[in-house]
């Protein structure tokens, strides 16, 4: 019997589902919210750097070059692909479905290891994340 990981997942929350092949139903085995997924960007900035007026032409800004809801976002897919590795380490799973949104979907891409990358069965970019098991099972099959 194959057991399946089904992580499905936004930039504000994420939910990891287990499953055995055929996909019947679905078991939630991990439930996380990430709150500055949800914030705005002035909110995640409170404290970023300002402006300064100059004696020329314009203005210059000390802000940094990367946006920080960005790099939120990143950081949590980050975190995300940390844990699935090490269930994988632990051989809690044999194949890995991702479902995200695109953006979401590429930085999970970008920081799942190779092990994990070799088990992925399958790859949906949509946003589910608020789906009922019963409809996220009809987006699987």
């Amino acid at each position: 019997m194959t057991t399946l990981y089904i992580l499905v997942a936004d930039s504000s929350q994420a939910k990891l589902f287990r499953a055995e092949k055929p996909l019947k139903t679905l078991e939630i085995i991990f439930e996380k919210d990430h709150i500055q997924g949800r914030q705005k960007r002035s909110d995640i900035d409170s404290d970023r750097a300002g402006v300064r007026n100059s004696s020329t032409k314009g203005s210059h800004s000390f802000a940094g070059d990367k946006d920080s809801h960005k790099h939120e976002e990143e950081m949590f897919a980050k975190s995300l692909c940390n844990m699935l590795e090490s269930e994988y380490k632990h051989r809690k799973y044999d194949g890995l479905i991702l479902v995200a949104p695109p953006h979401f979907l590429g930085f999970i891409r970008q920081h799942l290891s190779k092990d994990c990358m070799s088990v992925l069965v399958k790859s949906i970019n949509k946003n589910l994340v608020k789906q009922t098991e019963t409809e996220l099972i009809a987006q699987l099959a």
